[in-house]
């Protein structure tokens, strides 16, 4: 059998059990996002920036929407400090209605850190 490659990323910390990481810095740009009317059964995208303002890097995962109408891709990833990362939003709507959402978004897998953005969708 010839020998297989492949990446393996590892995201983690050298913090001991009692000492405080750094709190993470993230700006999301915009922070609400209003889709455009979309019809039911059909798909519309937009995007936000994450920007991490500080000087380590920022580990993120985003939820899931409750009424899995609104989607964020990549889900997770890893923000080089003073760089930025962009997320795409798609919002597929399945009724005719007037969809509110916000994606929590966690930083660091610190439970303590998180953020939230925003969405709001119309099907027409």
């Amino acid at each position: 059998m010839p020998p297989i490659s492949g990446i393996i990323r590892c995201v983690g910390h050298s913090f001991g059990p009692s000492s405080l990481p750094f709190i993470p810095i993230l700006k999301i740009q915009p922070p609400k996002v209003i889709f455009k009317p979309c019809l039911k059964g059909h798909s519309i995208y937009d995007s936000v920036i994450l920007t991490n303002s500080s000087d380590t890097p920022v580990y993120f995962k985003i939820g899931a929407d409750t009424q899995r109408v609104f989607k964020a891709f990549p889900k997770i990833g890893l923000i080089e400090p003073k760089g930025f990362s962009m997320i795409m939003l798609e919002f597929s709507p399945k009724e005719y209605k007037i969809y509110k959402s916000s994606l929590s978004i966690l930083l660091n897998d610190l439970p303590g850190a998180n953020t939230k953005l925003t969405l709001t969708g119309i099907c027409t």
